[in-house]
């Protein structure tokens, strides 16, 4: 995931509304954690800016979900 601070003016609803908590507010830049991301993609769809942009790893793996 990329974040282009530079980009974030006014509102960064990515803070609030991160079901993971992945972003957080240090100073006047907004710090992402991407350990915890659950790549649900609602980042994405809420930044205003559209400043927000991820590639997903090699051959499409990412977070696997076991049901057991």
């Amino acid at each position: 995931c990329l974040v282009g601070s530079e980009m974030c003016i006014g509102d960064r609803p990515c803070i609030y509304l991160c079901p993971a908590g992945c972003y957080t507010l240090a100073g006047n830049r907004i710090v992402f954690s991407y350990e915890g991301c659950v790549e649900c993609g609602t980042c994405r769809v809420i930044c205003p800016m559209d400043a927000i942009t991820w590639n997903y790893p090699k051959s499409g793996h990412g977070i696997i979900y076991r049901f057991t």
